[in-house]
C-alpha cells in the first residue's frame, strides 16, 4: 500500500532509473560496448560547450563563431561542468538523469498543491514515465527535460497567482517570472505556455504581475539575441532561421500556418486527441450550471494549455522523436488528469459517449506512442553509431585539420578539429540565411523553384571556390539534389539497413576537386575494414 508520497516518489524513481539501465544495457549491445547517445544533436551542445570552454568560441568548430543550439542555457551548463570536471560525452546523460529526477520531485509537489493522494501521483508519475516519455528523453542527451523541470516550476508558483485575490508583487511573483525565464532560456518555445498564463492574469486585472512576468521571462531572448549579433551572427540561432520560414501575416503565410497546424497533428495524434479532451471539457464547463469560481480557474488552466499546444503547432514543430511537444505533454496530462478525477462535473464528463471515445483513442494513441518510443529506443543510437560515429572516426583517422562539408554535424565535430563547411546551414552563416530566404521566397513569393536550386548553386560553388577546393563532403546526397557543386567526384556511399533516427539511411562521401580524389579513395577503401558489417558499402572506392 502507498500510503506516503515519499513512498510513490521512490517507486517512479526507482522505475524510472530501471528504464535508464535497461536502455544503457541495450545501447551498450547495440553499439560494440559504445555508449551513444540517440540524436546526433546531442553532440552539437557538446562541441559548442567544449569550444566554450577550452577556446571561448561559441560554435561548433573552434574555427569560427556560429549559434548552432536553440537552448542557449543548455549549452551554458554543459560548458560550465566541462570546466568543472572535463570534456566527457557522458555528461549530457548524467544532467538529464538529474533533471528527470527533479521533474518527479516538482510533480509531487504540485500533486499535493492540486488534492492528489499518493497513489494518484503514483499512478501519474508511471504515466508520465512510459508515455512521455522520461527514460528515452534521457537518451537523446538534449534540454527537453530541463524545459519540462522548469516549466513545472513555473506552473507551481503561476497557480499560487492565478488562485490570489490581489496584485500584488511578491516573492511567489520573482519566482514565476524566475523559472519562467529559466524554461525560456532552455527552449524558446516555452513561452507559448507562459504567454496564455500572462494573459489570464491581465484577464484577472493583475497587469504588474502579467507585465513584469511577461517581459521578464522573454528577457534570454533579447540577451542571447544581442549576444549573438555582437559576435556576427544573428538574433535568433542559426539552428531556428535554417528550419523557420520567417513570420507574416499575409494571407498565403497565415494559410501555411494552418496547413502546418493540420499537418502535425495528423502527424503526432497524441497532441490531437488531448487538445480535443481539452476543448470538450471547456465547451461542458462553459455551459455548466454551477459554474464557479472552482470551475472558472478550471476553465482558465485549461484555457492556458488550448492556446499553448494551438501556438506551438501553429508556428513550431511537434514531428520528431517525441522531443518537441514533451512540455505539452506532461503539462496537459497533469491538467487533465487533475480535472477529470476531482472536479465536481467529472461524473457529468464521464457519462457522455463523446467523451468516452475521446478517452478511449487517447489511450489507442498512448499505445502507439509507447510502441513507437520502444522501437527508437531499441534502434536509434545503433543508427547514430553506424552513421555519425563512424564518420567521426574516419574523420579522426584521415581528416583532422581539413575542410570537411557536412550536414550532420555534432559527432564528427565533438570528436575531431577541422574546417567545418555545414550544408544545412546551422553553424554557416551564410549557407543559414540563403536557406532562411529562400524558404520565405517559397511561401511568400512562390518564386520557380529552378530559381531558388540556382542560389543554392552558386553559393556553394562560390564556397567552394574559396577553399579552392580542399576537402570532402560527408552528406545526404538525397537533401540536395541538383544543387551540390558540378566539380565534386562521388566516391562511395554507407547505407543503413534499418533507419529510423539519421536523417537519411545513405550518407555519400565526395572529393571536393580531382586533386583530393585519390585521396578519398583510399581512405574510404582502407577504412571499409574496420566499418560494422550491417553498413552497407558502395561506391568505386571498393572496385580499386
Amino acid at each position: 500500500m502507498i500510503k506516503s508520497f515519499k513512498s510513490a516518489f521512490i517507486i517512479n524513481s526507482i522505475t524510472y532509473l530501471l528504464l535508464v539501465f535497461l536502455m544503457i544495457l541495450n545501447v551498450l549491445d547495440k553499439c560494440n560496448g559504445n555508449f551513444v547517445y540517440s540524436l546526433d544533436d546531442a553532440y552539437i551542445h557538446l562541441s559548442i560547450a567544449k569550444n566554450l570552454a577550452f577556446h571561448n568560441v561559441w560554435g561548433v568548430s573552434n574555427f569560427e563563431f556560429s549559434s548552432a543550439s536553440s537552448s542557449p542555457a543548455y549549452t551554458l551548463l554543459l560548458s560550465f561542468v566541462i570546466n568543472l570536471v572535463g570534456n566527457n560525452q557522458l555528461l549530457p546523460l548524467i544532467l538529464n538523469v538529474l533533471a528527470s529526477l527533479l521533474c518527479f520531485f516538482e510533480l509531487k509537489n504540485i500533486s499535493r498543491i492540486l488534492g492528489f493522494t499518493p497513489k494518484l501521483y503514483l499512478l501519474l508519475g508511471l504515466i508520465l514515465n512510459i508515455v512521455l516519455p522520461f527514460y528515452y528523453l534521457t537518451f537523446q542527451g538534449m534540454e527537453h527535460i530541463f524545459q519540462c523541470y522548469f516549466l513545472l516550476l513555473f506552473l507551481k508558483f503561476s497557480l499560487n497567482l492565478l488562485n490570489k485575490s490581489n496584485d500584488k508583487f511578491d516573492k511567489n511573483s520573482i519566482l514565476t517570472l524566475l523559472f519562467g525565464a529559466l524554461s525560456v532560456s532552455f527552449r524558446y518555445e516555452s513561452i507559448f505556455f507562459i504567454l496564455p498564463i500572462c494573459i489570464i492574469l491581465l484577464y484577472q486585472q493583475k497587469y504588474v504581475n502579467s507585465i513584469i512576468i511577461f517581459i521578464l521571462s522573454i528577457l534570454p531572448i533579447l540577451i542571447f539575441g544581442l549576444f549573438f549579433i555582437s559576435k556576427g551572427g544573428f538574433f535568433l540561432p542559426y539552428s531556428i532561421l535554417a528550419k523557420s520560414n520567417g513570420f507574416s501575416l499575409s494571407p498565403d503565410k497565415l494559410l501555411f500556418y494552418f496547413q502546418n497546424m493540420f499537418f502535425q497533428f495528423k502527424k503526432n495524434p497524441l497532441i490531437l486527441s488531448l487538445i480535443s479532451i481539452n476543448l470538450y471539457i471547456l465547451l461542458k464547463d462553459i455551459q455548466s450550471k454551477s459554474f464557479n469560481n472552482e470551475i472558472k480557474n478550471f476553465v482558465l488552466l485549461n484555457l492556458a494549455i488550448i492556446i499553448s499546444i494551438s501556438l506551438h503547432t501553429f508556428l513550431a514543430s511537434i514531428l520528431y522523436q517525441f522531443r518537441y511537444e514533451a512540455y505539452l505533454v506532461l503539462i496537459d496530462t497533469l491538467i487533465i488528469f487533475h480535472r477529470i478525477i476531482f472536479d465536481k462535473l467529472s461524473n457529468h464528463l464521464t457519462k457522455t459517449i463523446l467523451f468516452k471515445l475521446l478517452i478511449l483513442s487517447t489511450f489507442c494513441f498512448l499505445g502507439l506512442r509507447v510502441y513507437k518510443t520502444v522501437n527508437f529506443a531499441i534502434f536509434s543510437s545503433q543508427n547514430i553509431f553506424e552513421q555519425q560515429i563512424q564518420m567521426s572516426k574516419f574523420i579522426n583517422t584521415y581528416y583532422q585539420n581539413s575542410v570537411i562539408y557536412a550536414n550532420d554535424i555534432g559527432a564528427i565535430s565533438f570528436f575531431n578539429n577541422f574546417k567545418l563547411i555545414d550544408l544545412a546551414g546551422l553553424s554557416n552563416k551564410e549557407i543559414c540565411l540563403n536557406i532562411s530566404e529562400n524558404n520565405k521566397r517559397r511561401i511568400m513569393y512562390k518564386p520557380n523553384l529552378t530559381q531558388i536550386e540556382n542560389n543554392r548553386i552558386k553559393l556553394y560553388d562560390s564556397i567552394n571556390s574559396f577553399n579552392n577546393g580542399n576537402g570532402i563532403a560527408i552528406t545526404y546526397k538525397n537533401w540536395y539534389p541538383r544543387v551540390l557543386p558540378k566539380s565534386w567526384i562521388e566516391c562511395g556511399t554507407w547505407t543503413l539497413e534499418n533507419n529510423i533516427a539519421c536523417g537519411d539511411k545513405t550518407v555519400t562521401f565526395y572529393a571536393c576537386s580531382i586533386n583530393e580524389k585519390v585521396r578519398l579513395l583510399n581512405s574510404l577503401k582502407e577504412f571499409s575494414k574496420t566499418l560494422p558489417i550491417s553498413v552497407i558499402q558502395e561506391g568505386i572506392y571498393l572496385k580499386n
